[in-house]
């Protein structure tokens, strides 16, 4: 039933639409035959679903001397090393931005 109106598949591809028209919630439904409420929903559930962490970070320690990295994050291209393990709201902040 993905492709059926009301389903989860046909809501996301809505929504997407939705949000590349640039239009208003409720001009985006008129112009769809849609019911404005359950659009206004479906994005409301869709962003609250996109938010949920869903991926993790691949951090590797050691007990190499004091003057060795002890933390090393790989982003991508990007490798940050560290003598300590950064606070997790810092990670996650992190990540945010990438």
């Amino acid at each position: 039933m993905a492709g059926e109106k009301g389903g989860r598949a046909f809501w996301t591809t809505t929504v997407a639409e939705l949000e590349h028209s640039g239009l208003r919630v409720a001009v985006f439904a008129r112009s769809r035959g849609l019911n404005a409420a359950s659009l206004y929903a479906w994005r409301r559930r869709l962003r609250v679903t996109d938010k949920q962490p869903g991926r993790f970070l691949e951090v590797s320690t050691t007990t190499a001397p004091a003057t060795s990295t002890a933390v090393r994050i790989s982003l991508g291209a990007l490798v940050l090393e560290l003598d300590a393990l950064p606070p997790a709201a810092w990670v996650a902040e992190l990540l945010g931005r990438c």
